[in-house]
């Protein structure tokens, strides 16, 4: 479970003079990360995300659409604060921060983005769309998996959302491989145009699959307790 500083231990929005969604941190007990609101001065880091090609894998059309500017990320900032002040937040997006130790409360480089890209009304389910995306120097100790598991838990714990999709680019071998591998997802539902893989989970399927990451991922006999519940 992620460290939640004193701002995540309000109740849901109801009635607060404060909107403990503006400012969100979320510390990784694990690895040295953490999820925080974007503040204005992260504008550079954010231009620099998003000028990475690597963070759309194959996608390149997404990779022109969504390359802006330095004077553009600082306008992107003060819309994603605007979003996450809502009431109820319309989407609650987070960088993600590199530490200098685990739980260290000194920062370092923002090295990618992650939280809550949106929300989702279905017949009986709020889902929250959550998704992940770290620099390419960055890639390949696990920060995109533990991005993952922080929002997930951070959807279900703190928000009124019931269900959690993460939508992947068909071309992201690697990232549907950590989902496959972490959390015991297996393909997901095409979504798209065909262009996506959807990977959903209610709270209970949620709770198993971060068992399964706890324990390290594959092994450990996951696959017959899960089989059926990932679709």
């Amino acid at each position: 479970m992620a460290e939640i500083t004193s701002t995540q231990q309000q109740q849901p929005i109801g009635g607060q003079t404060a909107n403990p969604y503006e400012e969100v941190r979320l510390f990784s007990p694990t690895l040295p990360i953490l999820l925080r609101s974007p503040h204005p001065n992260d504008a550079d880091a954010v231009h620099e995300i998003t000028s990475d090609p690597a963070i759309y894998d194959s996608n390149q059309w997404l990779a022109r659409r969504a390359s802006i500017s330095e004077a553009d990320a600082l306008q992107k900032i003060h819309k994603m604060r605007g979003y996450a002040a809502m009431v109820p937040p319309a989407r609650i997006e987070l960088v993600v921060v590199l530490l200098s130790a685990v739980n260290a409360q000194e920062e370092g480089q923002v090295i990618g983005m992650s939280g809550i890209r949106d929300f989702h009304e279905r017949p009986g389910k709020k889902i929250a769309d959550i998704n992940a995306s770290i620099v390419s120097s960055q890639r390949g100790k696990g920060y995109f998996a533990e991005a993952i598991r922080l929002s997930a838990d951070f959807a279900f714990e703190q928000t009124d959302a019931n269900a959690i999709q993460v939508m992947v680019h068909e071309d992201s071998e690697k990232k549907i491989d950590i989902l496959k591998e972490k959390f015991g997802w297996k393909r997901g539902a095409v979504d798209g145009q065909g262009k996506y893989r959807r990977y959903d989970a209610t709270k209970a399927e949620w709770a198993t699959a971060s068992e399964h990451f706890s324990k390290g991922g594959s092994g450990g006999g996951f696959g017959s307790k899960l089989k059926g519940l990932f679709k």
